[in-house]
Parts: structure tokens; C-alpha cells; sequence
């Protein structure tokens, strides 16, 4: 500051006291820097006294008695007195402080009370060098920072965060040190380089050592953060750490706030990534591989310090699976399973990284769900098939047995997406899987089933109660539409669409509001193939073949969107492909359906990926993809053209098996016989057909009404005609896969109907009243008041405690209320906070919170008193 702008920049900052009302102002000027100065400088309204020339007894009898008098100015050029000498005491305490040297005024701009500050400051000058450093910490800066304060919030400029509270700070600077390239030392990290370059080396260290105990005769960084990972994995582990980890682990009294801190972490979105990569070196430094070899899945608990604890968790569970499907060992696996699934290594609201690829484990534990599932159905309903007749086994079916199919599909989806990663992991199960599922279900289904369609079932075709799907159009879409001239259905066919895969769909289409889908199902044509099939959904009196195969309504083609739509035209109908609809705008779409009764949408994703040698493995894709654009586009349909009635449906389903066939699946058919006109993997079609032992020999007549004498034969079983092309996905035949044609009914509720469509997720409630907490790591228990089913659904809750500035004093649980079990004792769940001791200052109120993970509105929020045995000294 040049010498001519002194007197300016004194009276600015006098003034600006004065107008903030302070009466009596003190200017302290130690070293008489402006002694000269000060007989030129005037101000409005105040009047300057030099102490050195004044009275101490006279000043105090003008301040005190001449309260009309104006403003006063005391002016010290000298250092101040002992406080036992000093006649002024309290008026120089209850004075506005002000001084007139660079690092005085930088406190003065900076508007910090305390005079104990100007020191600090000055050895801070190299940080306030710049002007933008100093603008920066000046919008952090309170009144009553002291010299701890006053670094954190460097510390935090330099970082470039919003906050400067102890936690956010040491996050900053971990988050640094993870982003090094690897092999670059832990202290050559940007900000600690900063922190050092601007003299807080030893506050960061007081710090460190106040929040966690570290504390080392030369402490590093790298040294740090291997003992914050080890002493967190300590706390969450169930079993003791071995010994070559054990020494790394801090003291007893910290090991809560290092739980807490490195929780916060993880549960911090912006700064996940960052601590995947830092855990993942640790990991490997640590050789905590071999170190944790010997855990259990169970030792493990909800601990989530380093990702190799997922690989335990997983590889144990399904170890564990393998050797014994008990009842008891199977709810563990659901238990720890489900559990991992909402930590976070394995839960899909974090995003994939390098180090952390969440939606992998997250497909391991499906699987091992779903395999676990599966074997419990098996054992459960496909021990024995007594099924009496054909009415009751196809019941059985579409009651119970079709979750196998499901559960098996499932299965196979989440493995896939765990093999693409890694090729052995599944391998055991995979088998297991297999076997229990083609030898221990399918082929003894099929079997069973054989008996009926040889006991006459396949002389009649029909199945008491259940209708047959060549009626379809006159029993489902022609009574509501002669129910009123303004109605209109939209019949939505998905090639391929088996039973187990609509019921799934059917659920997802619950789970949205003002729509109810109910699921039925028809008896499906024989051969179960995609041109008969389609045929059999049209409006039509007959059916019928032509020589070369084609399959005709009432004398009409039927391949092909312009012949179905030249059928449908004749009941005011259109046919449309359904990706036609999936890329139009709502008032296009609207335009293009006004004029019709009858919309026909033609939907093909399943068939069209199995239906190939080259993509059939991708099967379980293509019926998750179908789920997805079927409920998307009712969707569409019900917001976009004002559809009030839906009706979901199939040509016919579909066989499907993870490993290739063998020759005892084919079943020995010779050369075709005279007659034949087509002849596929399932199913021969021809004329003048004789009967054969090695295959079903039926007539089309029975089994879809048509109005010729065409006959087919078919494989007994689950078995092919030949392996040429693809043969693991086939349909044609007459199993109860291929021919339980599902039909979900959709319609869109209003009024009063519509409450019963209403979707929520489900309540929780605390355990217990009066709730109180004594030791640094506490176990409260939650209750899912309801069972999780198609309208209430699932729901994920943060659980943490937190002060009366909701500041949290605990670690966050992430807990998953999914049960749909019955019983509320089984819809319990046990919660463990760890306590961040520091955090807790007596007379502060403290809160148990729950907030929804999605939406992070809070749900609930429940006093806790917190009475640790031992007080805090070591507040930040």
C-alpha cells in the first residue's frame, strides 16, 4: 500500500466502524507506526484521543459520564500494559478493535474480533499474497474464527470446497491422493504439496491425529491411509483380523469416528469413484486377498471396506449352495445375499467404475437368489408328477410350476452378466443348475405330459376351463367392442412371449398406477409355430392350409402386417408393427389409431434373438428387453392414445436350454415322409402322415379348427428332430412351455376404482420407545409394516443419527425393506449405527433418522439420547 494511501485507507476503515454504530473505537499501533498521522486525520462525528497524552481516569469519566458527547477515538502507540496494570481494561475489551498495519486491516477486512488472530495471520502472509485466495477465504470467514478456524477454512479454499468441517476437509484430501497416477507417492498429492506450501502441514497433522488417534514419530500420508482402511475393515468385520493386519489397526477410542468417516465417504455420490480407486490400492498393497482367504461369508457381515469382500461373500454363498440346499441354509443366503445387494459394492444406485463394477456383484447375488429359489421350487412341486389328468397338470403349470421356468431364466440372465466377467465363477452352480433343471424338472415334466397327449389329449385338444386360443378374437377383443361404438382395444402380440415371462411383465405393468392387468391363459395350437399361431388370433370363421404351407383365414393369407391387416380391415382394424408406435409423437399416434375398433400391434423381439443360431444364447436378453418395451408401450398407449383397454398376448411360447443338446435329445426320425411340407426342429407338417412311435402324430383339424385334413407329427418330450442351426431355443412341439398362451387383460381405472390401483412403497416403523444409546456402536431394529407385493413395493432407507443442525454423529446404513413374508417377526431387520464420538457435545439433541434412498425425503425422524460412559475432549 503506497504511503499517500495510508490516511485514506485509516479513515475508511474508521468510518466504516463508526458506522456500524461503535462508539468507542480503540486503535492499537504498537510501534507508534502512525503517530504522526494522526493529528491530520479528521472524522465526522468522532473525536481522537492519544492515551499518551491523556489521563486514564479522565478518559474513563468521558466515556462513561458524557454519554452525550461524540465518538471517540482512543489512540495507543505503545504496547499495551500487563492486564493487572491497566487502569483501561474493560474499556479496551468492550471497544471496537482497529489497526492500521497490512496484517491489522487484513483482519479488519477479513472481520475477525479476536486480537489473538493477528499473529496467525501474519504467518499466513504467503497464502494472502493473492487477492483472489484472500476474496475466497473472506466469504467463509465468521467474526469469532480463531486461528483452528481460520486454517481449516484455508484449507478448504485450497481444496475448493463448500465446507470446512474436519470430515470434508480429510475427504478432500484423501480424494487428492486417489487421484495420483499409481505408483506416485501418497505425499506428493497436489493439495498436501498445498497445504504445506501455506505452513498447515501441522494443523492437518493435529487434526488427523484429533479425528482418527494416528499419530507416528515421521507420519506419511501412504502410512495414513493404510491404517484407516485396516482399522475400518477391523470394526466391521465379525471375526479378528489376522495378525499381519491386526498391528495396523488405530486406537480403540477412534475406531467409530474412522468407521464414520470412511462410511461418509462411500455414501458420498460425487466422491465414489475416488474412494474405490484409493481402496482398491490399499487392497493390493495390503495382499488383502490372502490376508482375509479363511472368512465366511457371515464373518464378512455388511462390512464393505474393500471390494475383495464381495468376492468372498459371493464365492463362499455359492459354495455354500452347492454342498446343501437345506431350508436353513437357503434363508442364510437370502439373508447375506439380500444384504450385500444394498451395500456398496453390489447396490445399482452407485455407478460401475474400474475398480467397482456394482452391477456384476449385484448380478452374482441374483443369481445365486434365483438358483437358490429354484432348487427349493424343484424340491418343492417337481419331486413327483401324479398329476391325474391333463386339466390338472396344466394348472399345476400355470399355479406353481411355472416359476421354474422363471426362476431358471433368471438364473441364467444374472449369471451371464457375472461369466462375461468372470468366466469360472459360475461355473459350479451353472452345472448344478442344469442338471437339477433339465434332468430333475423339464425332461420329467415333458414325460408326464407325453402320458396325457397319448391318453387322448391330443385327440381332443382341450382342457376344461381353459379356452383354446383359435377363439380368442371372438371371446376376448369382439365382446368389448360391441359393448359401444366409442371403444376400442389395442391387442398387443409378442412373438414368443412364454407364460413364466408375461407373468413377470404382468407384475411390472401393476406396479405403475391407474392400470389393473390380470393374467389368464389359452391352450395354444398345435404345431405351437409362429404362422399358425398368429393366424389363430385373428378374427376368422376357419382356418386353413395351402399346399405350400401357408396358413389362411377364411380363405384369406395371414403372413404378413398387410394381409392381417386386410383381415382386421373387415372389423374396423388395423395391424402395426410395434416399433412404428415406440417413435411416434402422442398426437401422430392418436391421429393414426382414431379411426380404428381394433388396433393390432405386432411386437418380436424374443423370437427374433432366439429364432437364430448366431444369437440364440442371448434369449434371457431379448425377454428382459420384451419385458421393458411391452410395459413401456402400454404405457404409451394408456397416456399418449387415451387407451382404456389392452389385451397382451402370444403366438405361442417357447423351449430353452443353457447347454447344447446331445444325441438322446433327438428324436429318430428317418427321412421326411411322402407329403411333408414343412419340417422344422419341433414340429413336421404334411399330409397323409402315419403314425410313428418316435413321434406325436396329431391333426390340425383338433388342435386349431381348421377346415383341412393337414396333419403334423411331433418330437416326444423336450426332444428335437435334428441340430441343424440353432436348437437350444425351439418351440413347435406341445410341451406346457410352448403351449400355455398367456393373455394379460389391462384396463385403465378412474374415480374411486382407480384407489385400488394406488402404488406405494412400504412403511417402516423403530422398535422399541424411549430409545438410548451408550456405547459408540448401537444396534436399532427396523420394522417393514407391510409385505412387499405388486402395489406396495420395496422400498431402500438411509438410516443414520444426526444432531438437531441435522448434522450426522453416526455412520449410514443402507438397508433394503423388500420382504414379502407374512409374518411381521420375519419382516425384522437389525441395524448397526457406529457412533462419531467427537461429534457429540452434551446439551446437543440427537435424532434417529430414516429417509427414503431414492427420493431422500425424510420418513420418519425419533429422539435418541446419547449418554456415552467416557466425555469427548476432543472437539474440532
Amino acid at each position: 500500500m503506497s504511503a499517500s494511501a495510508v490516511p485514506d485507507r485509516i479513515t475508511a476503515g474508521l468510518s466504516k466502524l463508526l458506522a456500524d454504530g461503535h462508539r468507542v473505537i480503540w486503535w492499537s499501533d504498537p510501534e507508534a507506526e502512525f503517530l504522526d498521522a494522526v493529528g491530520e486525520l479528521t472524522l465526522d462525528g468522532a473525536e481522537f484521543i492519544a492515551l499518551q497524552d491523556s489521563a486514564a481516569l479522565a478518559i474513563k469519566r468521558r466515556i462513561e459520564l458524557d454519554e452525550d458527547d461524540p465518538a471517540i477515538v482512543l489512540y495507543e502507540s505503545q504496547p499495551a500494559p500487563d492486564p493487572d496494570d491497566d487502569w483501561l481494561l474493560d474499556v479496551r475489551l468492550y471497544a471496537a478493535p482497529f489497526a492500521a498495519d497490512a496484517t491489522s486491516m487484513l483482519q479488519q477486512d477479513l472481520g475477525l474480533r479476536s486480537a489473538g488472530v493477528r499473529d496467525h495471520l501474519k504467518s499466513r502472509a504467503r497464502f494472502f499474497a493473492s487477492k483472489e485466495r484472500t476474496a475466497r477465504l473472506a466469504a467463509k470467514i465468521q467474526p469469532d474464527d480463531h486461528a483452528r478456524d481460520i486454517d481449516a477454512k484455508i484449507w478448504a479454499v485450497l481444496a475448493r470446497s463448500p465446507s470446512a468441517d474436519a470430515f470434508t476437509l480429510l475427504m478432500d484430501l484423501l480424494c487428492d491422493v486417489a487421484a495420483l497416477e499409481v505408483g506416485t507417492p501418497a505425499d506428493e498429492s497436489p493439495l498436501w504439496r498445498e497445504l504445506g506450501k501455506y505452513g498447515l502441514e501441522d494443523f492437518a497433522w493435529r487434526l488427523i491425529e484429533t479425528q482418527f488417534g494416528y499419530r507416528d514419530k515421521a507420519p506419511s500420508l501412504a502410512r495414513l491411509v493404510l491404517r484407516l482402511f485396516v482399522t475400518d475393515l477391523a470394526q466391521g468385520l465379525h471375526a479378528e483380523l489376522p495378525p499381519g493386519l491386526a498391528k495396523l489397526v488405530l486406537p480403540d477410542a477412534r475406531m467409530s469416528s474412522v468407521a464414520v468417516f470412511l462410511s461418509q465417504w462411500r455414501d458420498s455420490s460425487t466422491r465414489q469413484e475416488m474412494y474405490d480407486r484409493l481402496s482398491a490400492r490399499v487392497a493390493d498393497e495390503l495382499q488383502v486377498r490372502t490376508h482375509l482367504s479363511g472368512l465366511a461369508p457371515d464373518d464378512v457381515g455388511i462390512c464393505a471396506t474393500f471390494v475383495e469382500l464381495e468376492r468372498i461373500v459371493a464365492n463362499g454363498l455359492r459354495d455354500l449352495l452347492l454342498d446343501n440346499h437345506a431350508a436353513g441354509v437357503a434363508a442364510d443366503i437370502r439373508r447375506i445375499a439380500t444384504g450385500r445387494m444394498e451395500g456398496f459394492w453390489a447396490n445399482t444406485r452407485c455407478l460401475d467404475t474400474a475398480v467397482g463394477k456394482r452391477s456384476t456383484w449385484r448380478s452374482y447375488y441374483l443369481a445365486l437368489l434365483a438358483a437358490t429359489d429354484l432348487f427349493a421350487a424343484i424340491d418343492a412341486h417337481a419331486r413327483q408328477f401324479t398329476y391325474a389328468g391333463a386339466d390338472e397338470a396344466y394348472r399345476a403349470y400355470t399355479d406353481t410350476l411355472f416359476e421354474i421356468d422363471q426362476l431358471y431364466r433368471q438364473f441364467h440372465e444374472a449369471a451371464d452378466k457375472v461369466s462375461s466377467r468372470y468366466p469360472d465363477a459360475m461355473a459350479p452352480l451353472d452345472e448344478q443348475v442344469e442338471a437339477r433343471y433339465l434332468n430333475g424338472y423339464l425332461s420329467k415334466l415333458a414325460a408326464h405330459w407325453d402320458g396325457h397327449l397319448k391318453a387322448g389329449l391330443l385327440d381332443t385338444w382341450k382342457i376344461t376351463g381353459i379356452d383354446n386360443q383359435q377363439g380368442f378374437y371372438s371371446r376376448v377383443i369382439a365382446p368389448y367392442v360391441k359393448g359401444g361404438d366409442e371403444r376400442r382395444m389395442f391387442v398387443i402380440i409378442s412373438d414368443a412371449l412364454r407364460y413364466e415371462v408375461a407373468e413377470e411383465l404382468k407384475t411390472q405393468i401393476n406396479g405403475r398406477e391407474r392400470v389393473e392387468a390380470k393374467l389368464s391363459s389359452q391352450l395354444g395350437v398345435l404345431p405351437s409355430y409362429t404362422k399358425l399361431g398368429m393366424a389363430s388370433l385373428l378374427p376368422h370363421q376357419h382356418l386353413s392350409y395351402t399346399d405350400k404351407g401357408t396358413v389362411q383365414a377364411d380363405g384369406c393369407s395371414t403372413d404378413g402386417l398387410e394381409n392381417r391387416s386386410k383381415i382386421l380391415d373387415g372389423v374396423k382394424g388395423v395391424a402395426l408393427k410395434g416399433e412404428t408406435l415406440a417413435n411416434m409423437g402422442k398426437q401422430d399416434l392418436r391421429d393414426l389409431v382414431r379411426p380404428y375398433r381394433v388396433v393390432y400391434i405386432y411386437h418380436n423381439t424374443i423370437d427374433a434373438m432366439g429364432d437364430s443360431a448366431s444369437t440364440e444364447s442371448h434369449t434371457w436378453t431379448a425377454c428382459r428387453q420384451a419385458i421393458n418395451e411391452l410395459a413401456d408401450l402400454v404405457g404409451r398407449l394408456v397416456n399418449n392414445a387415451n387407451a382404456t383397454a389392452i389385451t397382451i398376448t402370444a403366438d405361442h411360447g417357447f423351449l430353452f436350454r443353457e447347454t447344447p443338446l446331445e444325441t438322446v435329445d433327438k428324436s429318430a426320425m428317418g427321412p421326411k415322409p411322402a407329403g411333408t411340407i414343412l419340417a422344422k426342429k419341433r414340429y413336421l407338417i404334411g399330409n397323409d402322415l402315419d403314425d410313428t412311435e418316435y413321434a406325436h402324430h396329431g391333426r390340425t383339424a383338433v388342435t386349431a379348427d381348421t377346415d383341412c385334413d393337414t396333419e403334423f407329427w411331433l418330437p416326444q418330450g423336450a426332444g428335437r428332430f435334428h441340430f441343424v442351426g440353432g436348437a437350444r431355443f425351439v418351440h413347435g412341439g406341445a410341451t406346457l412351455q410352448e403351449v400355455v398362451v398367456p393373455v394379460i387383460e389391462i384396463r385403465q381405472k378412474y374415480g374411486k376404482s382407480a384407489e385400488s390401483t394406488r402404488v406405494s412403497k412400504v412403511s417402516v416403523n423403530v422398535l422399541g420407545h424411549q430409545h438410548r444409546v451408550t456405547t459408540n456402536r448401537h444396534v436399532f431394529t427396523l420394522l417393514q409394516t407391510e409385505a412387499v407385493s405388486e402395489r406396495v413395493l420395496a422400498c431402500s432407507v438411509n438410516v443414520a443419527l444426526v444432531n438437531q443442525d441435522g448434522e450426522p454423529v453416526s455412520s449410514v446404513a443402507l438397508v433394503r425393506m423388500d420382504s414379502d413374508e407374512t409374518d411381521m417377526n420375519q419382516r425384522q431387520t437389525k441395524v448397526p449405527l457406529s457412533l462419531l464420538a467427537q461429534a457429540v457435545h452434551k446439551g446437543d439433541q440427537h435424532y434417529l433418522t430414516l429417509s427414503d434412498a431414492e427420493t431422500e425425503v425424510e420418513l420418519q425422524r425419533i429422539p435418541v439420547r446419547i449418554d456415552l460412559a467416557i466425555e469427548n475432549d476432543f472437539d474440532f
